[in-house]
């Protein structure tokens, strides 16, 4: 017996299995102590209990219950950031900046002032250029280092052409960027050149960087 396949054809496909329909009661989400509550049972947990309660709670408890102790190293752990990064080489400058920069239409120079433990307080633009040339308001650097309380910084600017390498002028801004700022005890740490196609230093004579996908291409 053959079957009607033109009636399993003119059927309505069946829905996807991620769509829900809306009309399907929702869950309420649970209260923290009711997570604790069954987490943890036996234990006592004040209504309505909010995450700042339950550290604290948790940091004055007398008990030296195994599960506190391990609920109160979880939530230092999730409350902990992630410690910003020492800038010790031009890939993490790269890293930093490379959104903002590598694919930048014209030249764009940055600064990173760096704290006393050479991790990035933030980065701040300096000026803009045409496609060709950038320049570096040296006023207007010492100011804002001086401004941020920052002894050691890093420059960063972009080269729209995609190439990173280095320039002579670009390593005489760099001298003359080091020289006028070491008597103010500001010191130039790095000058870093990105690009789409990489990354390179104009202070130090490094080979230039090419970035990763570019091995990919072809």
């Amino acid at each position: 017996m053959l079957l009607n396949r033109t009636n399993d054809l003119d059927a309505d496909p069946p829905p996807p299995l991620l769509d829900k329909p809306m009309d399907l009661p929702q869950a309420h989400p649970a209260r923290l102590d009711e997570i604790l509550e069954r987490l943890l049972p036996g234990l006592a947990w004040p209504a309505r209990l909010s995450v700042t309660g339950l550290a604290h709670l948790c940091a004055k408890s007398p008990s030296r219950d195994p599960r506190l102790e391990a609920l109160q190293q979880l939530i230092t752990y999730l409350s902990t950031p992630e410690p910003t990064p020492v800038m010790s080489d031009a890939h993490q400058v790269d890293q930093l900046l490379a959104g903002e920069l590598a694919f930048s239409a014209v030249e764009r120079v940055f600064v990173v002032p760096l704290d006393g433990q050479g991790r990035p307080i933030h980065a701040h633009e300096l000026s803009q250029g045409t496609l060709e040339s950038c320049s570096v308001p040296l006023r207007a650097l010492v100011h804002h280092l001086l401004d941020v309380g920052a002894s050691r910084f890093i420059l960063v600017h972009n080269h729209p052409s995609g190439d990173p390498t280095p320039s002579d002028q670009d390593r005489r801004i760099t001298e003359h960027v080091r020289a006028r700022c070491a008597p103010l005890d500001l010191i130039l740490v790095d000058h870093v050149v990105i690009a789409r196609n990489g990354y390179g230093s104009a202070r130090f004579s490094e080979a230039v960087t090419p970035r990763a996908w570019l091995r990919f291409a072809g």
